[in-house]
């Protein structure tokens, strides 16, 4: 057996979702593209992510951090313009794929955990705003 056919296992949670339910990535809230730096909160470490879309259950970014963690973690990233204030969302990853064809960059569907009311009310603000035009 060669070294690869031995590693196929181990690796295999690249090439799958984290977790396949009928909650996790499967669209179920439309996407509204947002395009803005911002950093994940592992607890123990930061991370800079570029958010792709959001929805109002969760959003997509782009992280150099490959490997997913598998519990709660938080997001920080603004909703709108250059100017809009900061959001703090605590989320799981559902679903991990490559970003890019060298495998250096991770994307990252995510769901929301419940939210602040004030959050949430920005939020829907926004993608329904950005749904529209």
């Amino acid at each position: 057996m060669d070294a690869v056919a031995e590693l196929e296992p181990t690796l295999a949670w690249v090439k799958l979702p984290i977790m396949e339910s009928t909650t996790s990535e499967r669209r179920r809230q439309p996407r509204a593209p947002l395009i803005t730096d911002g950093e994940i909160d592992f607890g123990d470490h930061r991370a800079p992510c570029r958010v792709v879309d959001v929805s109002r259950t969760g959003l997509a970014v782009i992280t150099e951090a490959r490997r997913p963690p598998m519990r709660v973690i938080r997001v920080r990233f603004r909703i709108g313009g250059a100017d809009a204030s900061w959001a703090e969302l605590d989320a799981t990853v559902v679903r991990a794929e490559p970003a890019d064809e060298a495998g250096v960059n991770a994307l990252w569907g995510m769901e929301f955990q419940p939210m602040e009311p004030g959050t949430r009310i920005k939020l829907r603000s926004y993608v329904t705003t950005e749904l529209r035009n």
